[in-house]
């Protein structure tokens, strides 16, 4: 069993940067944090959480790597919390999402909505849609981000030829491919 996910990046508005994923109910959050890194192009260099509204909650899920975290996210299955969110989205009609921040200086924050539930997934990992490219890392946030795009669009150097609107579907799907069989050798 899978679930359909939509995580979109926030505040890099004009632009609209997501991924539409199919993911198994068996992941850990550890596990779904390199599937949203290999998703967006993260480089998997800095600390994260998932929390409901803000890292400020009482309970958030963090990285292994952080020694202050009380609950860490390789040892907590993502299964009954995504089920409460898919059911309260669903059966509620109610906002249901996750956040999830990614490198606490830059304060990148995703926010994950439970689509569906896939009864028959084809894979434990997919892409089935997205949009736009994910920022270069180190660049400041969302503030420098903007700026740099501004400074690119007004004739500026760049040290790399990174470009916000594409999207390598095929790229995507061969990291997701190769953390699958990652996690299967891990798992056995």
């Amino acid at each position: 069993m899978n679930f359909i996910i939509e995580v979109e990046l926030v505040g890099v508005e004009p632009l609209r940067i997501w991924r539409k994923l199919s993911v198994s109910t068996e992941l850990s959050f550890e596990e779904l944090h390199l599937v949203l890194q290999a998703a967006f192009g993260w480089e998997n260099r800095h600390l994260y959480a998932f929390c409901e509204r803000s890292l400020e909650d009482l309970i958030t899920i963090n990285s292994p790597n952080d020694e202050d975290a009380p609950v860490t996210a390789d040892w907590v299955p993502i299964d009954k919390l995504f089920i409460n969110l898919y059911n309260k989205r669903e059966f509620l009609q109610r906002e249901a999402v996750l956040r999830y921040i990614y490198d606490y200086g830059d304060h990148w924050e995703h926010l994950i909505t439970v689509q569906d539930v896939e009864y028959r997934p084809s894979s434990m990992l997919e892409l089935l849609d997205g949009e736009g490219d994910c920022p270069p890392e180190e660049i400041g946030g969302v503030e420098g981000y903007m700026k740099w795009l501004q400074h690119r669009s007004g004739g500026g150097e760049s040290a790399n030829d990174f470009q916000p609107v594409v999207f390598d579907r095929a790229r995507i799907q061969e990291r997701l491919r190769q953390l699958e069989r990652d996690f299967i050798a891990h798992w056995q």
